[in-house]
């Protein structure tokens, strides 16, 4: 999901199923959001050991997951394979998604984007409208500046920070969300507090989850607009 790719191939292999098995809340909400829009094919978008890809492809969705790590893509094939679900798996880089455009209907990214620096975090947004249909449904959740984990670390672009060694991670106000979401429609958008448990650690996450369209003209993108 960034530039250090080894970063993610370690941590996969050394803690598994590193957020454990359930998908976030915010994936049965984008069920409902994906049925209301019509999409049937969804692309998930660093997903990582396969619970978001499991819970779509059991509401009945074709489903297509990609992530940069090979060893969680080896977790999700084999999980998903013991469930007897299925979903196309391909390890690609976000920035630059190896499918043709319009290929999906939806999509959604679960604390993704934000570990992309500024101009990657562009080009991701980009590739995603290429490879989906216009006025395709998505959402996305990502840090925001009330996180707890804001300001550790060190500071390598405004707002984001590194506290791990190799894996920056940006945290969004609504101001700077709202201004990297422009040219999408924006159904709905709010602030979240998600438990997250890390070897029977708990902590809490705040995060923003936008539910997002992509521009009916991908060429002539509109300004953020809410419906």
């Amino acid at each position: 999901m960034n530039t250090d790719f080894d970063f993610w191939e370690a941590r996969f292999r050394k803690d598994g199923k590193v957020w454990g098995e359930d998908p976030s809340p915010s994936a049965a909400e984008a069920v409902r959001f994906f049925r209301d829009f019509g999409a049937r094919n969804i692309l998930v978008q660093g997903c990582s050991y396969g619970r978001h890809c499991l819970l779509f492809a059991k509401e009945g969705f074709e489903v297509t997951g990609f992530d940069v790590a090979l060893s969680a893509l080896h977790i999700a094939r084999d999980w998903l394979f013991s469930r007897s679900v299925s979903a196309a798996l391909v390890r690609a880089d976000a920035r630059w998604c190896p499918f043709a455009p319009g290929s999906f209907e939806g999509a959604y990214l679960f604390n993704v984007l934000h570990f992309f620096l500024r101009e990657d975090r562009k080009r991701v947004l980009n590739e995603l409208c290429r490879v989906l249909v216009p006025g395709a449904p998505i959402v996305l959740c990502v840090f925001s500046d009330s996180d707890p984990g804001y300001g550790r670390g060190l500071e390598v672009e405004p707002g984001t920070f590194d506290a791990r060694s190799g894996r920056p991670a940006h945290f969004f106000s609504e101001a700077s969300l709202l201004e990297q979401l422009s040219g999408f429609r924006i159904a709905r958008f709010q602030k979240v507090e998600e438990s997250e448990s890390h070897g029977g650690k708990q902590h809490v996450h705040v995060l923003w989850t936008a539910w997002v369209l992509t521009p009916v003209d991908p060429a002539s993108p509109v300004a953020v607009e809410f419906l």
